[in-house]
């Protein structure tokens, strides 16, 4: 019996060969999206899970308020992991992690490379996170100065096959750290990515360290343990410790705790690390995939019973015979389930090929492994036989109850117009593939609003260097004043900071004319007297910093933010106090000397806050270098000649400031992209199955259109009359797709602290986009119908 089912399901399926095209490549298109988009969601949400109680691993944030204005910070204070373990038996273990720079250089005999994320910790740290050492016991790596516990990866390019432990390796040429450790390579899926740990000492548990909020700190709870419960216990731990209050200080700082599984996907804490996913992300690819998964069964479901009229004798003969409806749902099915299997063996090829070129849209380094990934697999082969059954389900059912006599005598009423649920079916793919292009169009939008934002600075033609290791340091103002005296280069400025990279935490001032009690929040960054200059940053009022001006560390300028938000109308000469500036453990007034326009110093999607520009030629954390346009790579020549004489020990590093910026805002380019080839994958899916049920409903009213075109019709009426139908059908979706995408689209918005007006504009484009495109599909066939000779439909008539 299944022989037979599967003898003339195979012969049904190549002797409709168009239908069947169609169904399988829909289907094997939308199989292969939804494989690599669930793919990127299983790593998305795995992260921090490896570790074997991660349930019990949080990290202690602060949230609060300073000056009325709301504080999030994913750092808190230093002194926090002592007094935890000292006062709280819930407590397994608690350590301090601190942000390393992007690279240092890493030095070992004739081996030397710039490496990232080398960070440090404090003892505990082996003790908080389950990482596996290879070499050294996790009470023990990280306890002396000057240790450091190297990733495998790293262990082998320095050491080879040679025991590290004990070996001194130099950081940046100039501190000697001892190999005490080797742990196995940090997970992808890890929101911590170290190369290498450093030895931090832990902070003592005195009042003046709880002002200080320089790390990260995880702890690990005790099992079975109340998360909430101790939450609320240590909530109010920071002010105490600090002994302040809320209404004589304006300052609050409430203690929190983060899951660590949170950090990567939920977390929007200031100062964050680990949080470079995106929930809304998750949502919105696996919405993506769902839908383009349904339009495909839509197709199916479309095309199966647009098509029953083909098969209409087929299955009055098999009823007349004796087929019992059972035996014709089975049959139809079975079909389904084929089509289904053929569709997934084409995908996994599709897959193969295109995994890499996914990788590299959304940035990650996914692998696709059949074997490794079997249990991935297995559940969609589960899920599509589920999915080929349902959606086989309704034709089944359909098909099978024709009335066998009617079917013999041709009185099969099978029009377009009557088929409700098809119309339906059609309207929702369409809807679907509006949604996209609206939302594709509104996130290129955006991406513009970025492009043609004011930025407040120049970042064309700017070269930054990062000033690593304190000899670096040290030497920075000779290798400025040999730079600012080489032909090519218009001005050389070393900062604590530049735009585009942030500000400092920032801190609490005291401006003139307010309360010494409360402290206003504002962002810093320690510039020289070249700043302005060479990032062409625009003076509004007063004067720039310089060197004909002493006690120039007591004053400032400030951003227009600042002076906005204070409420001064004439700015210059007021003063605030600095509790850094200070004469005898007394505040000193410092003066606002000028007001620069609002410049970013963070990415677009943060707003501008009150900062403060402090002269401190002594803060060298990066020099940075304007560039003339007209010969840039001869005079890169000359700047890396310069460093190479002065720092012959540290390779020549450098980024240009467009390219950084272009950086930092690459994963909203990366979403546009990935959307824009989903809405095409979806607008092809949607066209194969419109061209089918085009080719069907005109095959139906062939006659028709012979009797019209000896009637007189021209060929144009008649492309009008078969393409009105799908016309209605398309303008119908974009009515209902229009106020879905505005919702969904604003909401995403808000997201942004500067961001682009949506406008109609955006909705008729992409409705006039999908309707050519249906038009167009139907073109094919309609036209085709429309010039054939009415004699070859009449003949028989």
């Amino acid at each position: 019996m299944l022989k037979n089912y599967l003898k003339i399901a195979f012969r049904n399926i190549w002797k409709n060969r168009t239908l069947s095209i169609i169904n399988i490549l829909g289907l094997a298109i939308s199989i292969t999206v939804c494989f690599l988009i669930a793919s990127f969601i299983i790593n998305e949400v795995s992260f921090d899970k490896f570790h074997k109680n991660y349930k019990d691993l949080y990290r202690v944030v602060v949230r609060g308020t300073l000056a009325g204005q709301p504080l999030e910070y994913a750092v808190s204070m230093a002194a926090l992991p002592a007094a935890l373990k000292q006062d709280y038996p819930e407590i397994e273990a608690a350590t301090m992690v601190f942000g390393g720079s992007d690279k240092s250089v890493l030095k070992f005999g004739d081996k030397q490379f710039f490496e990232s994320s080398i960070s440090s910790a404090t003892p505990d740290f082996f003790k908080v996170f389950d990482y596996e050492l290879l070499r050294g016991e996790k009470e023990q790596v990280l306890t002396e100065p000057n240790s450091i516990v190297l990733t495998k990866t790293l262990a082998k390019k320095y050491f080879h096959d040679d025991d590290p432990i004990g070996k001194t390796i130099l950081l940046n040429d100039t501190q000697e750290l001892t190999v005490t450790g080797v742990c196995t390579d940090i997970p992808t899926n890890s929101h911590l990515q170290l190369n290498a740990l450093i030895h931090s000492p832990e902070v003592e548990d005195i009042p003046q360290n709880w002002g200080s909020f320089s790390g990260y700190n995880y702890i690990r709870l005790k099992e079975d343990t109340d998360s909430e419960a101790f939450e609320s216990k240590i909530n109010n731990l920071a002010m105490e410790k600090m002994g302040i209050n809320l209404e004589t200080t304006g300052m609050e700082f409430l203690l929190h705790l983060e899951s660590v599984t949170d950090i990567h996907l939920y977390s929007d804490l200031s100062y964050n690390h680990g949080n470079d996913g995106s929930i809304t992300y998750v949502y919105v690819f696996s919405l993506i995939a769902l839908f383009i998964l349904i339009i495909a069964y839509i197709n199916f479901i479309n095309l199966t019973t647009a098509h029953y009229t083909l098969r209409a004798k087929e299955i009055g003969v098999r009823k007349i015979v004796g087929a019992g409806r059972k035996k014709l749902i089975t049959q139809f099915l079975l079909e389904s389930v084929i089509i289904t299997l053929f569709s997934a063996l084409i995908s996994l090829v599709l897959i193969e090929i295109l995994h890499p070129v996914f990788n590299k849209l959304i940035g990650l380094e996914l692998v696709f492994n059949f074997l490794v990934q079997w249990k991935l697999f297995a559940t969609g082969i589960l899920f599509l036989l589920t999915m080929a059954l349902l959606s086989g389900f309704y034709p089944a059912i359909y098909l099978s109850a024709l009335n066998p006599i009617s079917i013999i005598q041709g009185n099969v009423t099978s029009g377009y117009k009557k088929s409700y649920l098809r119309n339906i079916l059609v309207v929702f793919q369409f809807t679907i593939s509006i949604t996209l292009i609206c939302s594709t169009g509104i996130i290129n939008k955006q991406l513009m609003h970025y492009q043609n934002k004011k930025l407040g600075f120049d970042k064309d033609h700017v070269l930054v260097m990062t000033l690593r290791g304190d000899a670096v340091e040290e030497e920075s103002v000779v290798l400025k004043e040999k730079l600012q005296n080489t032909s090519g280069i218009s001005n050389v400025s070393i900062s604590s900071n530049f735009p585009g990279a942030g500000a400092s935490e920032g801190h609490g001032f005291f401006p003139e004319g307010f309360s010494e009690e409360k402290p206003w929040l504002m962002k810093t960054m320690g510039i020289d007297t070249e700043f302005i200059e060479t990032f062409g940053l625009k003076l509004k009022e007063g004067r720039n910093f310089s060197t004909e001006y002493e006690n120039e560390g007591r004053n400032v300028i400030v951003n227009e933010t600042l002076v906005k938000d204070v409420g001064w109308e004439d700015p210059i000469g007021k003063t605030f106090k600095d509790p850094f500036v200070k004469e005898n453990d007394e505040m000193v007034p410092v003066t606002i000397i000028g007001v620069v326009e609002d410049f970013h110093v963070n990415p677009l999607r943060d707003k501008i806050e009150p900062m403060t520009l402090n002269y401190a030629p002594d803060y060298r954390n990066f020099i940075s270098v304007r560039i003339e346009p007209t010969n840039v790579f001869a005079v890169l020549d000359k700047i890396e000649n310069e460093w190479k004489e002065m720092f012959p020990n540290m390779p020549f590093d450098y980024s240009f400031l467009d390219e950084h910026f272009n950086e930092i805002h690459k994963q909203e380019r990366n979403l546009a992209t990935t959307f824009m080839y989903f809405t095409f994958l979806a607008i092809v899916i949607a066209s194969l199955g419109l061209f089918g049920l085009a080719s069907y409903a005109t095959e139906r009213r062939i006659k028709e259109i012979g009797v019209r075109k000896v009637m007189g019709s021209s060929v144009g009426e008649i492309i009008l009359l078969l393409s009105k139908d799908f016309t209605r059908l398309v303008i119908i979706a974009n009515i209902v797709a229009w106020p879905i995408t505005w919702f969904t689209m604003n909401k995403w918005l808000q997201n942004f602290a500067y961001r682009t007006e949506i406008g109609l504009g955006v909705f008729i484009i992409s409705g006039f986009i999908a309707l050519i495109i249906a038009l167009f599909t139907v073109s094919f066939r309609t036209i085709k119908a429309a010039n054939a000779n009415p004699v070859d439909a009449l003949i028989y008539e």
